[in-house]
């Protein structure tokens, strides 16, 4: 190889990190927005979505007991959004009144508030849960028990796939 190859195989590395600065530059502000899109409520629901896969197939529900717990998800989905939407604004209020000093009693205040509607939510998922238990027969229901309570096989933590121990609490 002559200098002359060297030279220019050497620069070509040189020249394209030196480009990169001006692109990340230029496209500064598109990069929220990628980065928001990219880890919004798409891939929310990419996860949800493979998430009910795993237990359609997992516990071999029919075609009408999947439809009928899907509905039960979308409906919770629609009704809990509020309290969802309550709860990520009294959780910016949290951080808001800790950056301006707040008293223990504001801050007490607060957290019971969060506390509330963290319960609401709670109670919602366990309701969707019975609902989704009734559609199972007993071999399934069974199954559903064994899955949902172990965590060192089926779907827990340590176990494969992982899924944790939420997995069929929608």
């Amino acid at each position: 190889m002559n200098i002359r190859t060297f030279s220019v195989l050497a620069a070509v590395p040189l020249l394209l990190a030196g480009t990169v600065p001006f692109a990340l530059a230029e496209n500064r502000d598109a990069l929220p927005q990628l980065v928001a899109q990219a880890s919004g409520s798409e891939k929310r629901e990419n996860y949800q979505g493979r998430r009910f896969e795993r237990m359609v197939e997992a516990l071999n529900l029919s075609d009408g007991q999947a439809d009928q717990i899907k509905a039960i998800h979308e409906q919770a989905q629609t009704e809990s959004q509020g309290d969802r939407e309550s709860l990520r604004a009294e959780m910016e209020q949290m951080r808001s009144l800790i950056r301006q000093g707040a008293s223990v009693d504001q801050l007490r205040n607060q957290h019971n508030q969060i506390k509330a509607i963290r319960e609401r939510l709670s109670e919602d998922r366990f309701e969707r849960m019975l609902q989704t238990y009734e559609i199972l027969s007993p071999e399934q229901r069974q199954k559903f028990a064994d899955l949902h309570q172990g965590r060192r096989g089926g779907w827990g933590r340590k176990g494969s796939p992982a899924m944790g121990p939420q997995s069929l609490v929608f």
